[in-house]
């Protein structure tokens, strides 16, 4: 097994994103594997990587007699991240191309659909101390699929009218639904994002005041 300089597929991707989040321009040194290396040696080790191929973020070589030339490489766009991985090469250059191929194909022909909802998703909620609460989904909504079936993806967000309070954290009050078609492909449970205690009676009997005042 040849190794790398170091493991990038392990550690210079962590590196970069300290670096893209603009926390390596005073950085001298920086801890990869477990091994301390200069900045300049970590950022000369990403711009390689970006050269090799437009959204690339790893890179992992090898090679034995017997396995021939192997790599793995990471790449990353438009928040969609792909891993290609190649074995058996014959040549160091013939693993490269073949990885570019591979994300080529990926990136050509699939996408990734996400989904958030408007921050101002509310629900009215009856008796509790807030009028509204936030909707949020339970979790990530995330999915691959071919390209060519995107115009036949709809995302449909059904919700209660109303929640009575207690209103619990989490608490589901709707469901987000992907479809293609007729086939459903991911559910998600719409929740609430804080929770709303139920007004007291006494707070009722102040609210009842306001409004006869009003």
């Amino acid at each position: 097994h040849i190794r790398p300089r170091f493991d990038i597929m392990g550690g210079v991707s962590v590196v970069a994103d300290t670096l893209s989040e603009g926390k390596g321009t005073d950085m001298k040194t920086a801890i990869v594997n477990g091994q301390e290396i200069s900045a300049e040696a970590v950022q000369f080790e990403l711009d390689r990587l970006v050269r090799f191929y437009k959204g690339c973020n790893g890179l992992k070589t090898g090679s034995t007699a017997k396995a021939g030339f192997c790599v793995s490489v990471t790449a990353e766009r438009e928040g969609m991240g792909l891993i290609a991985v190649v074995m058996g090469a014959e040549t160091s250059q013939d693993r490269f191309q073949a990885c570019k191929q591979l994300l080529d194909y990926g990136f050509a022909n699939f996408a990734l659909i996400t989904h958030q909802l408007p921050e101002t998703t509310l629900i009215p909620v009856k008796l509790g101390v807030s009028d509204s609460v936030r909707v949020i989904p339970a979790q990530h909504i995330q999915l691959l699929i071919d390209k060519s079936q995107l115009n036949q993806i709809n995302i449909r967000t059904e919700l209660a009218d109303t929640v009575c309070a207690p209103v619990s954290q989490g608490q589901q009050v709707g469901m987000l639904t992907v479809q293609m078609g007729e086939q459903v492909l991911q559910q998600v449970p719409l929740v609430a994002e804080t929770a709303v205690s139920k007004l007291t009676w006494w707070q009722i009997f102040l609210s009842l005041l306001r409004q006869l005042a009003g």
